[in-house]
């Protein structure tokens, strides 16, 4: 003899829906309830609902009776952080960066203080990017800046970067770069991402806390 369960069990197999529940005796259901997302038209779902009772147990229920509740699904969470701004403040012989960076709702600022020369500013950059990142991570790894520099590429200048991510698997070695656009700062900031964005999604997926 067939139960509800059971029932209920075989309907979610259709394609598209979440979840089926049974009202009434199995043998000749009342009303079938059907929740669904919204990849497929709810009376397309409705007339596999009639053909699998059918088929499957013998059951002939009138379409009126099957109800279907379509949702949305969760929109996917990004995995990719966006710079938001890139700051370097000079006061005395010292320099301060801040980055922020956005991932979904929320803004990670990294910050570095160095010497305030050229070659140190663009360092001092690059190492505000890791700890915004390292912050997004939520401490699953660590990031070194080993280098930063700034190049002629085809007549155009770039700034290209070595960092090492290191987590509980081991450490590895990341080469990126970026053309500057604004500055240089900025540029070692997205230098320091691309560096990183092989990798990156792993992470924050790793890093990501469920609500």
């Amino acid at each position: 003899m067939v139960d509800r369960e059971t029932i209920e069990e075989t309907l979610r197999l259709i394609s598209g829906v979440l979840s089926a529940r049974v009202v009434g005796d199995a043998g000749d259901p009342e009303e079938v309830h059907i929740l669904a997302n919204s990849t497929r038209h709810p009376k397309q779902i409705a007339r596999d609902v009639e053909s699998c009772l059918m088929a499957r147990f013998g059951l002939v229920i009138d379409h009126r009776r099957i109800s279907v509740a379509q949702v949305e699904p969760d929109p996917p969470k990004e995995t990719h952080l966006l710079l938001e701004a890139v700051t370097v403040r000079l006061q005395g012989g010292l320099a301060r960066a801040e980055v922020a960076l956005r991932l979904n709702e929320t803004v990670f600022t990294g910050e570095a203080e160095g010497p305030a020369s050229a070659r140190s500013r663009l360092m001092l950059a690059a190492q505000a990017a890791a700890s915004g990142v390292k912050q997004a991570a939520r401490g699953l790894v660590d990031i070194i800046v080993e280098d930063v520099g700034r190049f002629e590429v085809g007549h155009r200048p770039v700034i290209a970067c070595v960092v090492t991510l290191a987590d509980g698997r081991g450490e590895e070695a990341l080469a990126g770069s970026a053309h500057v656009r604004r500055d240089d700062g900025e540029a070692a900031v997205r230098a320091v991402l691309s560096a990183l964005d092989r990798r990156l999604g792993l992470v924050l997926d790793e890093a990501r806390v469920p609500e």
